[in-house]
């Protein structure tokens, strides 16, 4: 397991491997999160990676933009693990992992 407290450091542990899966909170440090959802969503080594939101913004306009940026869910905070751990499963089992460069 991984972590980083800010994009760069989110972006320098994705080039030191790939994820099975991130967990994204939505306000990274100062930054805005849901640029790395982009991010991941582009690179072709990532793409099918499944990314889970978790933010404190419960309504659905917040809901919707997490959405749009990539992510495959969203899980509000205070985190329930129960929940947490049924979407990790669901995106796991349906994720599709590309060799690199395809």
């Amino acid at each position: 397991m991984l972590s980083a407290e800010n994009l760069e450091q989110a972006l320098a542990a994705f080039r030191d491997g790939e994820p099975h899966a991130v967990l994204l909170d939505v306000q990274l440090g100062a930054e805005d999160g849901l640029e790395l959802a982009t991010w991941v969503r582009k690179d072709p080594t990532l793409r099918n990676t499944p990314v889970i939101a978790v933010t404190a913004r419960t309504m659905v306009t917040d809901q919707e933009r997490v959405l749009r940026a990539g992510c495959n869910a969203c899980v509000s905070k205070p985190l329930n693990f129960e929940l947490l751990g049924e979407q990790l499963d669901r995106w796991l089992d349906q994720a599709v992992y590309s060799p690199p460069g395809l």
